[in-house]
């Protein structure tokens, strides 16, 4: 780790997310680095054609406005075994299944530090065994809690505890555009409130049912895929058989063109040698005069 500094927000941090960020207030007292700052020191640093390893840098390298093509990213060079393939492990999973520890511990606030050495480390175990890309999902026991989340910022947190019993549920409707953080579908619940406000929340199944669901999901799109695969076969052969038909009635009008030309050309071949011997016995009439002209000088 060649760069471990907090940066002074040139706005008011309306919540610190400490139990994510692992930063308090507290801990911006006196910090005096910018962004510019860490820009100008990061691209000393990668200048030189350094390769920047992390987790998710696409993240980071977005926040920090740098385009950098030199990278190792954790979350893209190991999946899941069994799983979408738009799931990215998250680093305390690779962690478990490949290192053999968790870097964050239930509970305990987020460290930013350790992430970077976890992902180096990740790196490193991944260079020297090889082997490694699939990875178990550690985190199955976590898939079946019923999760809600993404409610409204502008929601108090006495509406909140009346959304449950108290509040009319206006729309409920399966949400597969936006899959949690698991890739599973969920479902997006709209409220109205006493004052007439509305909000929404998205709620997540029970994993059994879920499982269960996403199993016959896949099992239906396979065989859509198979019968989609079946019926682009068929389009393709009848595209194909088509173009040669018509590649075949091109090449006989070609042919036929030939032909028209060649006899064209016959024809013309044949005016070119009538015309030659015109003009021979034209030149040997105008000799013949020319010497009975002289004879009578």
């Amino acid at each position: 780790v060649k760069i471990n500094e907090l940066i002074k927000p040139n706005k008011a941090v309306a919540d610190y997310r400490t139990e994510i960020t692992g930063v308090a207030a507290g801990d911006l007292d006196g910090v005096t680095c910018s962004v510019a700052d860490i820009q100008k020191s990061l691209k000393k640093l990668l200048s030189n054609g350094t390769i920047l390893v992390g987790h998710g840098l696409h993240n980071d390298l977005q926040v920090l406005k740098i385009d950098h093509a030199r990278v190792i990213d954790t979350s893209y060079i190991f999946k899941y075994l069994d799983a979408p393939i738009y799931r990215k492990p998250s680093l305390n999973n690779l962690c478990k299944s490949v290192l053999g520890y968790e870097v964050r511990k239930p509970g305990a606030a987020h460290n930013c530090l350790d992430d970077a050495c976890a992902a180096m480390k990740l790196v490193l175990a991944k260079l020297e065994r090889g082997e490694i890309t699939l990875v178990p999902d550690v985190s199955q026991p976590e898939r079946e809690k019923l999760l809600l989340h993404r409610i409204p910022v502008y929601v108090h947190r006495e509406e909140i505890s009346k959304v449950i019993p108290g509040a009319v549920a206006i729309e409920v409707k399966v949400d597969y555009t936006l899959p949690d953080s698991h890739g599973l579908p969920q479902k997006l619940v709209s409220f109205q409130f006493g004052d007439g406000s509305t909000a929404s929340l998205y709620i997540r199944k029970m994993a059994q049912e879920d499982s269960h669901r996403e199993v016959l999901s896949n099992k239906r799109a396979f065989e859509g895929e198979e019968t989609s695969i079946e019926s682009k076969k068929l389009k393709t052969d009848e595209k194909i058989t088509k173009k040669v038909m018509e590649d075949n009635s091109q090449l006989d009008d070609h042919l036929k063109e030939i032909e028209r030309l060649k006899q064209e050309l016959q024809e013309k071949d044949a005016k070119i040698v009538l015309q030659d011997k015109m003009i021979s016995n034209l030149l040997k009439k105008v000799e013949e005069m020319k010497k009975v002209l002289n004879k009578r000088k």
